[in-house]
């Protein structure tokens, strides 16, 4: 892992680790008895440094991979996309980006992944919360694969 990456790691690993994901290189996982839910951090192969802090929900019905990467999941989506104001989320995790403080970015960072992540995850972490996240909140369903709207009995309203 790069330098910058391992400042990210180091940031967010403290709040994962208190709420029960166990780390394996970029990733962090956290069991439940109908899911996996995956924390992976990424670094864009196409911009300076900037990351990505990819969130997934790997369905344990739908397969047997014990420790999945976040590219397995049925439904994966961006810490950024819960994030209300895009642009700022994108400064936040762009390490190249001068226009925020190292203090700002540290704080809001931490913030990120203890109000957004952490609780998102868990609302998701069983299959009726899977299933009541996607009725809720219809425009998620682009974040889950046709396999798993069909396990659910959610139409796919989307062109596969």
């Amino acid at each position: 892992m790069s330098p910058a990456g391992k400042y990210l790691a180091t940031m967010i690993a403290p709040i994962l680790r208190e709420g029960g994901y166990k780390k394996k290189g970029a990733t962090w996982r956290r069991e439940t008895n109908d899911a996996v839910a995956v924390v992976n951090l990424q670094m864009s192969p196409y911009a300076g440094i900037l990351y990505y802090l990819n969130l997934g929900i790997y369905v344990k019905a739908l397969g047997s991979i014990a420790q999945p990467l976040e590219y397995q999941c049925p439904f994966r989506i961006r810490v950024e996309a819960l994030m209300n104001d895009r642009q700022r989320a994108l400064a936040v995790f762009d390490l190249s980006n001068q226009s925020i403080t190292q203090a700002e970015r540290d704080k809001e960072l931490k913030l990120a992944v203890l109000t957004l992540a952490l609780p998102f995850l868990q609302s998701c972490a069983t299959v009726k919360g899977l299933n009541d996240v996607l009725i809720k909140n219809p425009k998620l369903r682009h974040c889950a694969d046709k396999n798993l709207l069909d396990h659910l009995g959610i139409p796919n309203t989307r062109d596969w």
